[in-house]
């Protein structure tokens, strides 16, 4: 669900309650079932959070190995060459 392209307005609207008990006759079973789907977009948004936090946080560890490895490599080659030099003199 892409929140961003969401038509829903950003400020607090002014509903008429009279208006949200057309449907169900009243006014309690409205409000729960209002109460229910904002839990329901309430979970969807903290489940797309976590997808992206979790994405973020394996590159972050991925780069750290990446890192690591590219840092031990350049020492072993530097090693490796440095001590072939000596061994050659």
């Amino acid at each position: 669900m892409d929140y961003k392209k969401s038509k829903a307005p950003t400020n607090t609207v002014t509903r008429n309650i009279m208006d949200l008990c057309d449907e169900t006759g009243n006014i309690y079973e409205s409000v729960a079932i209002i109460a229910k789907r904002a839990n329901q977009i309430a979970a969807e948004i903290k489940s797309d959070l976590s997808k992206k936090l979790h994405t973020t946080t394996l590159w972050r560890k991925y780069s750290r190995i990446v890192s690591r490895l590219r840092s031990h490599a350049t020492t072993r080659n530097f090693l490796s060459h440095h001590c072939w030099q000596q061994r050659s003199s």
